[in-house]
């Protein structure tokens, strides 16, 4: 059993303890590099006492994983995404993973966990150019609180203990979409009948769903697991967003639903996917809809249904954010086909006056590209960026140990090489003409499987092709949770190569071999 002792006495109410996924492997103990087993993590932690001294001295404190013993559960990724329908309910020994486990003895919801930067969960230097916008972090809440979970927003602070103002930008930009999102409950106040109350008593009328309080609930007949509800609304409405909210004191029951809308004078299901409601459920309708009458139908439920809300909200408009990609030489830039693009190549920020992207336009070298709309009126939009490597232009695979090597080298990356044999397994590229390179990344399969996922590299470089350099080498982190791109220094590389080896030396499930794209950065060696 692991001896270990920590401090939480001197901070004053301490709200959350993780204990995360730290179950052994290859990695760095007390300053050396080894690998440990610990086997079974519950008795190595010894969690069920740890748990008991957490509870004894900060008794408020959520505590997150310790194995069974925990409050709060991973959701199952580190992208914020909780998975649908999400149960925050679990056996009594755990179990569910990141859906969780319908009817379980235990009430431990799950939390959506991710970063703001795509640049992993630590500052790193230049990472103003991945942060994600305000759009890409409203997907996210959608996706974990919108599910019912909570959300854990990494913000990384530099080494100055100062957050970078390109992160600060859009977390403060995202707290405007959520604010104006949340600024009008359409529903709020509506009157609502149903085909059932509890005991014909006013404490579980259905109008309880739309006073705005989350404490009261409507509720029906211990028999009746499918009862429906009619809102109607003060006057007509457009809406894109309905949230529900279960009395979750009292459980959560719901397994199904579907929403209706009075169009046109018929019914018309506008929602037929509904699945868990629990804490909340926010459903985002695939375009606005317009009424003044819908009906909420359970279909499905454990017990008698206590809902205790029913929203509705208008998605506000995000402005346009263009899509930086390149294909080759050729630089592509994706908006809304209706706004003018501005983009510089040399890494500042379009303004009014820079460059109107075309079709056509040529990006030959490594660099930043920047983008952002100009709409009708004038005004900017936020602005896109990319990082980009050595164009792959008259690149070639000279040698692969097996798999559609090429994949990892097209400027795709929904397509990968995936080695078809146990690692080691490698490839040779011929970057056609000779660079002075500084930097590698490699791009994990992005299909969301993990098998052949290259946790572990070598990377070499040659003038000839004949004689190698070790360039790097070394373990990718945290894959099968994030698999995000890894950028990788390069050493002993003084002079100018035109060849690389990329090696995959292990994978996650310890089969095979895997790239979606492989990148190099570095500049020509005749400049």
């Amino acid at each position: 059993m692991a001896t270990w002792t920590f401090t939480i006495t001197n901070y004053g109410p301490v709200f959350e303890i993780w204990f995360d996924g730290a179950n052994g492997g290859d990695g760095y103990y007390g300053g050396a590099r080894e690998k440990r087993n610990i086997g079974d993590a519950e008795k190595y932690y010894n969690f069920e006492k740890i748990v008991e001294m957490i509870r004894k001295i900060q008794p408020g404190c959520i505590i997150w994983g310790a194995g069974h013993h925990g409050d709060a559960r991973w959701g199952g990724s580190e992208k914020g995404h909780v998975n649908y329908p999400h149960w925050s309910t679990v056996g009594l020994n755990g179990g569910g993973g990141g859906t969780g486990m319908r009817g379980g003895e235990r009430w431990v919801p799950a939390e959506g966990d991710t970063t703001i930067n795509h640049a992993g969960w630590f500052w790193h230097q230049g990472q103003a150019s991945r942060v994600k916008s305000p759009e890409e972090l409203m997907q996210v809440w959608f996706d974990s609180v919108g599910r019912g979970a909570n959300l854990i927003l990494n913000v990384a602070a530099d080494k100055t203990g100062r957050l970078d103002p390109a992160d600060v930008k859009s977390l403060l930009e995202f707290k405007e979409l959520r604010d104006k999102l949340y600024a009008r409950d359409y529903a709020l106040g509506a009157t609502v009948t149903a085909s059932q109350t509890r005991g014909n008593d006013k404490k579980f009328s259905p109008s309880n769903m739309t006073d705005g309080n989350i404490e009261t609930y409507w509720a029906v007949e211990d028999d009746n697991l499918t009862p429906t509800a009619i809102i109607t609304l003060p006057k007509p409405a457009t809406f894109d967003v309905i949230r529900l909210r279960e009395q979750t004191r009292l459980g959560q029951r719901v397994d199904s639903f579907n929403i209706d809308a009075f169009i046109n004078g018929k019914w018309v299901c506008i929602d037929n996917e509904g699945k868990t409601i629990g804490n909340q459920v926010m459903r985002r309708l695939p375009r606005p809809i317009t009424t003044q009458k819908l009906r909420l139908r359970i279909t499905g439920s454990q017990a008698t249904p206590c809902i205790s809300e029913f929203s509705l909200f208008r998605q506000p408009a995000g402005a346009v954010r263009p899509s930086i990609f390149r294909r080759g030489d050729n630089l592509i830039i994706i908006a809304d086909g209706k706004n003018k693009i501005l983009y510089t190549t040399d890494g500042s920020e379009p303004k009014a006056g820079s460059p109107v992207y075309s079709q056509g336009a040529k990006f030959t070298k490594c660099g930043t590209v920047k983008a952002r709309c100009q709409f009708s009126n004038g005004k900017l939009g936020p602005v896109s960026q990319a990082k980009f490597g050595i164009s792959k232009t008259g690149w070639k695979v000279k040698t692969a140990t097996s798999g559609n090597a090429a994949a990892a080298i097209d400027d795709n990356p929904e397509t990968s090489w995936l080695a078809k044999a146990e690692a080691p397994q490698s490839f040779v590229v011929d970057m056609g003409k000779p660079y002075q390179v500084s930097s590698f990344s490699y791009l994990p399969r992005q299909d969301g499987k993990t098998s052949g996922m290259t946790d572990k590299y070598q990377f070499e470089v040659s003038a000839d092709g004949k004689n190698w350099t070790k360039a790097a080498e070394g373990e990718f982190s945290n894959l099968r949770a994030n698999p995000i791109e890894q950028s990788i220094n390069l050493k002993n590389v003084n002079e100018p190569v035109r060849y690389f080896r990329f090696i995959g030396t292990r994978s996650l499930d310890g089969n095979s071999a895997s790239a979606a794209e492989i990148n190099v950065f570095g500049t020509p060696a005749d400049k």
